[in-house]
């Protein structure tokens, strides 16, 4: 093709792009794994220690960006690196069934009836989002947690706190990771229009989120999640879809600090760490409804 490199013309070809996303697919599940076992080797309750399901995000943008076709990739993405974190050969072929399923559900969901055209500034194209990112984990969220108490992992009594965590993780990541990772492919940014806001809001936002999750973490009691939805709420109305899904994985990112951080806290403050999940889902549904509204005031489009 005119004006194209050698290495765009390279990750231009079907099959190099199905296998970057095998390789990014199968570091997102083992990167997980791994987390869970350094950080707590004893586990944690409800088998909550792998936090955010970083996959669900990875595998539904890809089906997203190559077809819906490409779902066995996620079976044989997802099953070495089950098998490579040293889970069973049952537990391995159940978590890489789940996740393609969700997968593929969450993809279906935003191309057939949300009407995907290759971004996300549509409210329902971005109502779809949503309803996937609820519905779409239940694959994972029913069949996993069942599977650990049948076996004895977790006791039958925290399945419901198993449910809740998961659904929490999962979907949050299919809310954040999705948009972010199609406008990293498709290009489709606002930023280059306001950049110098962006970078005196971009370290802002980042500082302000560490504080609140280091303190909603530390197992003191001190809960400020309410500052992070004056800052969410300002990029959604200020900038694009891509650039809030930014801060929404900066979100992500202080979380994962302050857990790196406060590791041997957390154990006995495990609730505290669901309503950080809790916080951050709200904090996206705040996002989808000041972008999803701000969109429907610019394009007559919006469905």
């Amino acid at each position: 093709m005119v004006g194209m490199s050698e290495g765009q013309l390279l990750f231009a070809k079907p099959s190099i792009r199905v296998l970057v996303f095998a390789m990014v697919s199968s570091v997102a599940v083992l990167s997980v794994l791994k987390f869970g076992q350094i950080m707590w080797p004893q586990g944690l309750p409800a088998h909550s220690q792998n936090v955010f399901w970083l996959a669900s995000g990875v595998n539904c943008a890809a089906l997203l960006l190559l077809g819906l076709r490409y779902w066995p990739v996620i079976l044989l993405d997802a099953f070495p690196a089950h098998w490579w974190a040293g889970e069973p050969l049952d537990l391995t072929l159940l978590a890489s069934f789940a996740n393609a399923m969700e997968s593929l559900l969450a993809a279906w969901l935003i191309l057939k009836l949300g009407s995907f055209d290759g971004g996300f500034d549509r409210l329902r194209t971005m109502g779809w989002l949503l309803i996937a990112s609820l519905v779409a984990p239940l694959f994972n969220t029913i069949l996993i947690p069942a599977y650990f108490c049948l076996i004895g992992v977790i006791p039958w009594n925290e399945y419901g706190r198993a449910f809740s965590y998961w659904s929490f993780s999962n979907g949050t990541i299919i809310l954040a990771g999705v948009p972010l990772i199609v406008s990293l492919f498709q290009g489709h940014w606002s930023v280059r229009r306001q950049w110098k806001e962006a970078v005196v809001f971009l370290p802002i936002a980042m500082t302000v989120f560490s504080l609140v999750f280091n303190a909603l973490f530390s197992g003191q009691g001190t809960n400020f999640v309410f500052m992070v939805f004056p800052l969410v709420i300002y990029a959604a109305v200020r900038f694009g879809v891509a650039e809030v899904s930014v801060v929404l994985v900066l979100v992500l990112l202080a979380i994962y600090l302050a857990i790196i951080r406060l590791a041997q806290v957390l154990p006995p403050a495990v609730e505290m760490l669901i309503s950080g999940f809790s916080c951050l889902s709200r904090v996206v549904s705040c996002f989808l409804s000041g972008a999803a509204g701000s969109s429907t005031s610019t394009r007559c489009t919006a469905w």
